[in-house]
This record gives C-alpha cells, sequence and structure tokens, in this order.
C-alpha cells in the first residue's frame, strides 16, 4: 500500500520540506546565539575598558601618576562614551563596536605620537582587546534583524 504523504510539485514529500525547514531554523538560531556570545563579550570588552579609563582618572585625580586635572576629565569622558557604547549594542550592536573599537584605535595611535613606546607596551593585552571587538563586529551581522510581526487577514492576505 502506498504512504499517504502528498507529494508537492518538486517531488519532495512536504514532511521532507517541514523537516528541512525546521533544521535551517534550528541553524540559523545556533547561529544567532552563537553571534549574541560574542557580542556579549564585546560589550563586556567595553565596559572593561570604561573601567581601564575610569582607573587611569583616579589615578591622575588622586596625583598617583601626575597631577594633571585635564588627564582626569578627559579620561572620566573616555570611560563615560565607552559605558554608553557598550548600553548601545543591546540596540544596535554592530555600529557600537565599530565605534568603540576606532575610539580605542585612536587612543592608542594618539598615545604613540605623544610617546612611541607606548605603543608596544601592553601589546598583548591591546591584541586581546582588538580581537574581542573585531570579532563582535563580524558576529553582529549575523544576528537576525527584528521584523515587525505581519498579521495575517481573514481572506488568507499578508498585511
Amino acid at each position: 500500500m502506498e504512504n499517504p504523504q502528498y507529494k508537492d510539485s518538486t517531488g519532495g514529500t512536504t514532511e521532507d520540506q517541514n523537516a528541512k525547514a525546521i533544521a535551517r531554523e534550528i541553524l540559523m538560531r545556533s547561529r544567532t546565539e552563537t553571534a549574541e556570545k560574542h557580542v556579549k563579550a564585546s560589550r563586556n570588552t567595553l565596559f572593561v575598558l570604561a573601567g581601564l579609563f575610569f582607573l587611569y582618572a583616579v589615578l591622575y585625580g588622586m596625583g598617583v601618576m601626575a597631577d594633571d586635572i585635564v588627564s582626569l576629565i578627559f579620561y572620566s569622558a573616555i570611560g563615560v562614551i565607552y559605558i554608553l557604547l557598550a548600553l548601545w549594542t543591546k540596540s544596535s550592536p554592530q555600529t557600537a563596536v565599530i565605534l568603540g573599537l576606532l575610539l580605542y584605535l585612536l587612543n592608542i595611535g594618539l598615545s604613540a605620537l605623544i610617546d612611541i613606546n607606548t605603543l608596544y607596551q601592553g601589546w598583548l593585552i591591546k591584541g586581546i582587546i582588538i580581537i574581542y571587538l573585531v570579532r563582535g563586529i563580524f558576529e553582529a551581522r549575523k544576528i537576525a534583524k527584528k521584523r515587525p510581526v505581519e498579521t495575517d487577514t481573514l481572506d488568507g492576505s499578508m498585511m
């Protein structure tokens, strides 16, 4: 006796198509979850950068490294910017992480202009931070954009 499955126009069964659709959805969900983990790591990296800049601000403000009010204000402002970028990754992850990376590279470049030795100091930490931010940029592309819910009308057409 023949199986009561329906064949579609491509020769496959509707059960096969449903299984493929489910497998595609699971794969996309898995990719999205992985991408969200990398974006979260980039967000945490931005928070760490904010903490480091606030630490510099405190050290400058207390006179440990120098007694320079301009540096205190500068490092505090950069710390606030990193916190805002980290919070912005919730709504626009790719843009926020790109701006965070550009700000970090600008900071490295300006420090190197003042003293070239700063370029080589802490190169491992700088490299790790850059890797986390770049990986977050690439993975943010994979996060599915939230689309508005389309409602079904009574006649079967989509609005």
